[in-house]
This record gives structure tokens, sequence and C-alpha cells, in this order.
């Protein structure tokens, strides 16, 4: 899914929903910043759920 064409707000929202339901978190600035301009391109949602669920955190937190 493609997030792009909304404002940095509702693409920020989102950013933070998948930081919550995958890592349960939110996310630092710096990360939220970056994932807020990824989002805006296509495959940008499925590049954010997949680089956060190839994270340390997310396989420890699956493990437990």
């Amino acid at each position: 899914a493609r997030v792009g064409g909304g404002d940095r707000t509702e693409v920020g929202r989102v950013v933070d929903e998948r930081y919550r339901q995958i890592l349960g978190r939110l996310p630092d600035a710096v990360g939220r910043s970056y994932w807020v301009v990824k989002l805006k391109s296509p495959g940008g949602e499925q590049a954010l759920v997949a680089s956060l669920m190839a994270t340390e955190s997310f396989r420890a937190a699956a493990t437990h």
C-alpha cells in the first residue's frame, strides 16, 4: 500500500501505528522522519513492515 499523498501528520500516524503493532513502541524522531518520507514512495509501507520485522527487537519479542 502506498500512503503517499497524505500529509506528514497522517503519514506519521501510520508510522507510529506500525511501530506500535510490530515493536510495541513508538519510533525515535530520526526513524519516524525517515519512514514518513519513505512511506510516500510506492512500496513504502511494505518496506517499513519488513524492516521492522527484521529487527533484533522484533525477533527477541517473537521468541518470548
